[in-house]
């Protein structure tokens, strides 16, 4: 394995373990609206949209009703699950924030 920074390989060879309590740590210290965190976002207008795709307006925290709270979620999210339109859809899905 190598490590390579702006294109230049800084190191090479050996392994990397990262323990499960390492990760569990950076995690938690993720804090709401940055980069790498998760939420429940509610969006007004979704379509049929499948995991992968990426939003950057109309976004809120989800609050879990059919009204919207005005905290705006700022930045770049990529949807985790899907959306659906129609009589069966939900305007809340888990989102992870990319930018």
């Amino acid at each position: 394995m190598a490590f390579i920074s702006n294109g230049t390989t800084v190191a090479s060879g050996g392994s990397v373990t990262v323990s499960s309590s390492a990760v569990a740590t950076a995690t938690a210290s993720i804090s709401t609206n940055a980069v790498g965190s998760y939420a429940l976002i509610y969006r007004g207008t979704w379509s049929n949209t499948n995991s992968g795709s990426t939003f950057n307006n109309d976004l809120q925290f989800s609050n879990c009703s059919p009204s919207t709270n005005n905290n705006a979620a700022s930045g770049t999210w990529r949807l985790m699950g899907i959306t659906k339109t129609g009589a069966a859809r939900s305007n809340s899905t888990v989102m992870l924030r990319i930018s």
